[in-house]
Formats: C-alpha cells, structure tokens, sequence
C-alpha cells in the first residue's frame, strides 16, 4: 500500500533516516514509493503475456526497493525515483530469468520459426512474410503470428538485462560497484550505443520507442502502422544483432 506524503514530510523522512537507520523510518520510505513497483511490475507482467504472476513479480520489486532505500547515496548526483528504478527492474529481471519463465513449448515453437526464419533469409536475401513462414512451417498464420509475439517476449527480457546494466543519470553510471566495474559498463554503454545507432532505421525507432520511450509493442504498431507481430520480428531482429555486437560483455 502507497503511502502519500508531502515533499516536506519526505525530505524530513530521509533526513531522520540517514541520521538513524531504523527499520520503522525505512519502511516509511518504501511504503512512500510503492507505487514505482506497481508500476514496474504491470509493465513486466504484460512483457511476459501473462505467464508470471504479478504477485510475485511485486514481490520481487519490493525487495528491489528495500535495497534502494538501503543503499541509495544522494552525493552521487542521481534522484532516488532513478536509481530505485534500476534497482526494481533489476530484482523482477532477475526472479524472472531464475525461474525460466516462458513456457517450453512456447521457447519451442519461437525457436523453430526462428531458424526457418534465418534459413529463408539466407536462401532468399530477405526476410519472410508471415505468409511464407505459414507455408514453410506448415502452421496456421495466427499460430506465426503468435509465436513472433512470444518470441520477443522473452528476447524483451534478456535485453532488459544488457539495458539495465547501461542505465544512466545525470551523466553518472547508477552503480555501487567497484571503480573498475563502473568503468567497464562506461564502455558498454558507448558500445550499446553505437550498436543502436547502426542497426536499420525501423528496428533502432523499435529499440527506441520500447526501452527508452517504454511504449508496448501495441503502441509501437500502431506508430509504425504494421502488425504487432511484425513488430516482434523487428525486435527481435535486433536484439539478435545487437547481441553479437556485445559478445565481449
């Protein structure tokens, strides 16, 4: 439950809370902010197609904002709305990947169109339609359609993890790690970067528009005006070259 408080009162909260780190006072703050992990959490659940329960995914993101509370340093320049972000993208992000949440026949069937997708492309120097992967596979079009969505629905995660490593605020790195670590994700970030900006005009607006902009692959059909699950091939397209480009990390 959102506890809602004022500015004041929530200046006064952390000052009290840095001068005597009480249990009490640090579940004042996390009842104060309750409402980014809700936030978090239904967009992760909707990532997932409902196959995690947001209980769960809640439950995660409340240890995700303890942690926050616990460790968060205002001198390193970064707000705590920020940091506490990454903190809870990165506990549900975890849970998630620990529990191998996409179902396996599900993992199967994106698989499969995957390489018939890969194979076409080699044969023919373009990529196919959802038409052409129906006759290919020998499946019905909606049965494409979906599998496209799913697959991208656990290539969304597997990036999420790459992004949440490049998170920055302020011009700093929100990270508690060593001066070494910091400096190695400084690289990845000017990597990941590069990599983006060289990826084809519609999948970089796709990787744009979903992790920066945070819009649902929905809306990004909507914009771009084509199918959803074209919009998952998109996607998923380019997490895959985007992947090669960050071997080395």
């Amino acid at each position: 439950m959102q506890v809602l408080l004022d500015e004041e009162t929530i200046v006064n909260l952390w000052k009290s809370y840095r001068e005597n780190p009480e249990t009490e006072l640090r579940n004042k703050i996390v009842l104060t902010y309750a409402g980014l992990v809700k936030s978090i959490s239904r967009r992760a659940a909707a990532v997932s197609g409902n196959y995690v329960d947001i209980d769960d995914l809640t439950s995660f993101g409340m240890i995700g904002l303890i942690k926050a509370v616990e460790k968060f340093d205002p001198d390193k320049g970064v707000t705590f709305e920020t940091y506490a972000t990454y903190r809870v993208r990165g506990e549900i992000i975890d849970y998630m990947r620990r529990n191998d949440w996409v179902p396996r026949g599900v993992r199967k069937k994106a698989q499969d169109i995957e390489k018939a997708s890969d194979k076409f492309k080699n044969e023919n120097l373009r990529e196919p339609t959802e038409d052409e992967l129906s006759d290919v596979l020998g499946v019905k079009k909606t049965d494409i359609s979906q599998a496209l969505c799913d697959s991208a629905r656990f290539n969304l995660i597997s990036f999420e993890e790459v992004i949440q490593d490049t998170v920055k605020a302020d011009g700093s790195l929100i990270s508690d790690e060593t001066p070494e670590a910091s400096l190695a994700k400084e690289e990845l970030v000017d990597t990941l970067a590069k990599a983006i900006d060289d990826l084809p005009e519609r999948e970089k607006l796709v990787i744009t528009l979903y992790y920066y902009e945070e819009l649902t692959l929905k809306e990004i059909s909507a914009v771009l005006s084509v199918s959803e699950s074209r919009v998952s091939q998109l996607h998923t397209r380019a997490v895959k070259d985007l992947k090669k480009k960050l071997m080395d990390y």
